[in-house]
């Protein structure tokens, strides 16, 4: 019982440090078996004390769920205002850029204004409203259903749109940003199309605040390997600002 116990409490401990933890890490660390790890999650969280996902776990408050865009709209301006700035310095006079839906992404499109000959693409009904009044920029909208929580466009039209571009770069932002779970979004079609939209472009970027890492939401938008640049705050957590640069992304931290 010893064992055990002091297992779960190292599995806390960096479940504390990290947010999320990942069974076959955990494994490797404490040399024990997947199954032994397995179980002892399971004993944690009838405790309530993390919640379960394939694969691993990650502490109650980690998990994120779907919030409407309203509310979102004045959290971490400050922050998003630096993003933003940082975001459109990568995009060049004349280039194809790709806009995904949420605040984060909705700041970097009113920091474009300025860059000429602009070709967008975007799957937001903000966004896409936003560069309605802009005659210099060529607009594309995918179509799709739109969801009420982040005004985002889904779907098969979403998606076929997309899949018939290909673009400079794209900014998509996400709600939990996690070394052992990537980066995640509480809807699965938004994930699904975000994605899409990722893989259609030569430099795939996320733009994201600090609150955003070691929590986890319900559906991958992303793996590690996906996304070529973070763009991030100065309040992003420095142990896991350099996990994931040993994992090949560039962080620009504004």
């Amino acid at each position: 019982m010893a064992d055990a116990e002091n297992r779960r409490a190292a599995i806390l401990q960096r479940l504390q440090q990290h947010g999320t933890v990942h069974v076959t890490r955990l494994a490797a660390e404490l040399g024990v078996t997947e199954v032994t790890i397995r179980r002892d999650l399971a004993a944690l969280e009838r405790e309530g004390l993390l919640v379960r996902f394939h694969g691993g776990a990650v502490l109650p408050h980690a998990l994120v769920r779907d919030v409407p865009f309203q509310s979102k709209l004045q959290a971490r301006q400050e922050e998003k205002q630096r993003i933003a700035a940082a975001a459109a310095a990568l995009v060049e006079e004349g280039a194809t850029v790709a806009l995904g839906a949420g605040t984060t992404v909705a700041a970097v499109a009113r920091a474009l204004a300025g860059k000429s000959g602009l070709t967008v693409v975007t799957n937001a009904v903000n966004i896409a409203w936003e560069f309605s009044f802009r005659p210099e920029v060529q607009l594309l909208v995918t179509g799709g259903r739109v969801r009420d929580e982040s005004l985002c466009m889904v779907g098969p039209t979403a998606e076929e749109a997309l899949r018939s571009v290909a673009v400079d770069i794209a900014f998509v932002g996400v709600n939990g940003i996690s070394p052992e779970f990537g980066f995640t979004t509480p809807n699965q079609e938004e994930a699904q199309v975000h994605r899409l939209m990722l893989s259609r472009a030569r430099r795939a970027v996320v733009v994201a605040d600090s609150s955003k890492f070691g929590r986890v939401a319900f559906a991958l938008l992303a793996s590690l390997r996906q996304v070529h640049t973070l763009i991030t705050d100065t309040g992003a957590p420095p142990a896991l600002v350099e996990e994931l640069r040993r994992e090949g992304i560039e962080v620009l931290l504004v």
